[in-house]
């Protein structure tokens, strides 16, 4: 198509305003496809929110976030006791017929690509079965089902993207039937971009016609659920939570019931889950109360002194991680969105592609740039109850983030064949293990054959044998 003289005057003008001009540096060089998705890049970029961000966390002194009162946020413990095991059945109890009601959906935030896992696509695409190979998203999907038939009722699935790999997402879904899903049940939901920018404020180039983008962060999902239509598509199925998970936990309790019980017999608006954190700087945000408030401080905002402080029992005195599930009523995300937009965006110091003065792309083997991330935690303080709830790592927490090292894929998929081992340990299954204790089989268990622990031990034969490896499915 034609560019049209009079929008990119507009266009070239807000850029020179926000003092950006470079961005049109190459124009007379583009080709016109080159020029229209240029165009389409800047005419979808907030300056003024852009402007505001590097001014506020850039230029200003960065606000100290442990300024105040700061105390370790309250948490239900895993249970210890009789009573704590009472409120537990208590919870599972009402979790389970909140599932049962229909009155539940799932919200996956899956807006990045899997380039730190070697994979050019989104995340959710990145094999990790430790037998099938098996995606994420289809490990979602075969949960959801699971649920979906244990409960009789229909668990809505809804899948926050980016520009990035929105249609990626879609194809993949696509191209698998939808997992077995309706796709009725699943909608997709794009969020909205920002610029990253160097140290000085100026946006990045990755190429001569391309402003390099990111993510705004889970915390758009606020934004996004609401503005895309998602929150009137809830409303208009009676759902009343949202079980709001990202994409790379692969052993994922995915629709809690124990959690969404809590939640809901606490009257809390929004509740989190917690695992007691590994070391002082593992990367996770530590709930806190700050100034009589509910919040959670990314661990490299908090303080070093108070990041190592231990309790006279040894342990971390700040010790709850935040491990990005949450259980949210669709009222309050509904109540939230003219507040969304005042919520506060965070900086990620990050290697950027970026063109040089000769026009070249160039691959930085140093921090060079800024992304600015929005997280849903922030709403927290704005929630009239909140629940934290403690779970067990080795249980239901390990993110894949990189290729290779503590939080790669074959790490994970040796979690995922531990937890299993547990299970048919617990059903009277003898499995086999090194002299550490690891589990040495390669071990899977489809969520369509046990969704749990108790439902494996109704199912599995106890005079099975497992040898090198063992894939449990109900074909």
């Amino acid at each position: 198509m034609t560019v049209d003289p009079r929008e990119e005057g507009r266009l070239v003008d807000a850029t020179k305003e926000a003092g950006q001009e470079h961005i049109f540096r190459w124009w007379d060089e583009l080709g016109e496809s080159d020029r229209d998705g240029l165009l389409a890049q800047v005419k979808s970029i907030d300056f003024k929110l852009l402007s505001r961000l590097v001014t506020s966390l850039l230029h200003d002194e960065e606000p100290s976030h442990c300024e105040g009162t700061l105390e370790t946020a309250e948490v239900i413990r895993v249970p210890r006791t009789d009573e704590e095991r009472q409120a537990e059945k208590r919870a599972r109890e009402r979790g389970e017929e909140l599932l049962a009601e229909g009155k539940v959906c799932a919200v996956l935030v899956a807006g990045g690509q899997a380039t730190r896992m070697g994979c050019d696509g989104p995340k959710g695409v990145v094999p990790i079965g430790p037998i099938s190979g098996k995606s994420f998203f289809e490990l979602y999907a075969e949960i959801i089902r699971a649920i979906e038939r244990r409960y009789g009722a229909v668990l809505p699935w809804y899948m926050m993207t980016s520009v990035t790999n929105d249609e990626q997402t879609k194809r993949f879904f696509e191209d698998h039937d939808y997992f077995g899903i309706l796709p009725a049940n699943v909608r997709f939901v794009m969020q909205d971009m920002l610029p990253a920018v160097d140290f000085s404020g100026k946006i990045i180039m990755d190429s001569k016609s391309h402003i390099f983008m990111s993510p705004t962060g889970h915390g758009a999902s606020l934004r996004m659920l609401h503005d895309r239509g998602a929150i009137a598509d809830m409303k208009s199925r009676g759902l009343e939570l949202i079980y709001h998970f990202q994409v790379d936990n692969p052993l994922i309790a995915l629709a809690d019931p124990v959690f969404l019980g809590y939640h809901d017999l606490n009257g809390a608006e929004m509740s989190s889950k917690m695992v007691d954190k590994n070391s002082p700087t593992e990367g996770v945000g530590i709930a806190c109360i700050k100034d009589g408030k509910n919040v959670v401080i990314e661990y490299s905002d908090l303080d070093k002194k108070m990041a190592n402080e231990r309790t006279p029992d040894g342990r971390f005195r700040f010790w709850p991680g935040n491990i990005a599930q949450h259980v949210i009523n669709v009222s309050f995300v509904e109540r939230m969105r003219p507040i969304a937009d005042t919520m506060p965006f965070h900086v990620a110091r990050k290697k950027v592609p970026y063109v040089n003065e000769r026009g070249e792309r160039c691959v930085p083997d140093e921090v060079n740039g800024v992304k600015f991330e929005s997280f849903v935690f922030d709403a927290l303080p704005y929630a009239k109850k909140i629940v934290h709830m403690e779970i067990v790592r080795e249980n239901e927490y390990c993110p894949v983030k990189t290729l290779n090292g503590h939080d790669s894929p074959d790490v994970a998929k040796q979690f995922m064949s531990n937890v299993c081992g547990r299970w048919l340990e617990s059903a009277g299954v003898k499995v086999p293990r090194n002299a550490s204790g690891t589990v040495t089989a390669r071990i899977e268990i489809n969520p369509l054959y046990a969704l749990d622990e108790e439902e494996l031990a109704r199912k599995v034969d106890r005079n099975l044998v497992v040898g090198d490896e063992l894939y449990l499915s109900e074909n």
